[in-house]
């Protein structure tokens, strides 16, 4: 992860920040189980880091891309997510 993240030329301290909005996404999907109204916003920050790992791959680092075909796919599902609740 960290030679990714050498690739891309983002400080260090950023992929930190950035793990942390993961794991409150992700605990925000989990509780828009019992919150309905929390899943929207959790939807919308994964579309917002989506959209910048996508930047990140594309356009920072000139991988293949292929290789952010995963993060436009959960860019996509999160998007849907946003229109749906």
């Amino acid at each position: 992860m960290v030679q990714h993240w050498n690739d891309y030329r983002y400080p260090f301290w950023l992929m930190h920040a950035i793990a942390a909005l993961e794991a409150l996404a992700a605990l925000g999907m989990l509780t828009g189980f019992l919150i309905p109204g929390v899943l929207k916003y959790a939807a919308a920050l994964i579309a917002v880091l989506m959209l910048g790992a996508v930047h990140a791959h594309l356009f920072r680092a000139g991988h293949k891309p292929y290789m952010a075909l995963n993060a436009v796919l959960m860019l996509i599902l999160a998007i849907t997510l946003v229109a749906l609740v």
